[in-house]
């Protein structure tokens, strides 16, 4: 995953090193034209393909940006409530549980390489905000020791966090 988000922050210099080469080769050798041809073009579909990547996942992650952000706008008052909570009513448990099915959501796509790192890590400073309150990690303790939240663990938010 890493290697996507340095590829697409570098992928002019890596084509331009990828031509050079290729070009460098192809012009050593004598090779028949229409290879060379097909050689270049391969560099020209490279920088075409990555650049059409690129722009598709970043649609794909305004739309989950958005549609993540909308479900977290209509949980913030509750959560805001369980801040400071001593102990969680039902419709409060309820409504933290919605909110890790949302972490562990962001967690997925994330780890699938859809959501920026350092929007990650934005969004596990913010769930420190609220685990930190005794309620809502006793809560989250209990939670993900069932195996839910597709691995998403206290440890990996705090390091992501970092």
């Amino acid at each position: 995953m890493r290697f996507k988000w340095w590829l697409f922050d570098n992928f002019l210099w890596v084509g331009l090193v990828i031509g050079a080469g290729v070009g460098g080769f192809l012009y050593s050798v004598d090779w028949p034209k229409e290879l060379t041809i097909a050689g270049l073009g391969s560099v020209l579909g490279y920088f075409y393909f990555v650049q059409r990547q690129r722009l598709s996942e970043a649609q794909l992650f305004k739309d989950l940006f958005s549609e993540f952000n909308e479900r977290y706008d209509e949980m913030n008052d509750d959560l805001a409530a369980a801040l400071d909570a001593e102990s969680l009513d039902p419709g409060l448990k309820k409504r933290l549980v919605d909110y890790f099915n949302l972490c562990a959501e962001e967690f997925l796509y994330y780890q699938r390489g859809y959501i920026y790192p350092e929007v990650w890590q934005a969004w596990c400073r913010g769930m420190l905000q609220y685990l930190r309150g005794r309620a809502v990690r006793a809560l989250w303790d209990a939670e993900t020791g069932t195996g839910s939240y597709y691995g998403l663990t206290m440890e990996e938010i705090e390091d992501a966090a970092r």
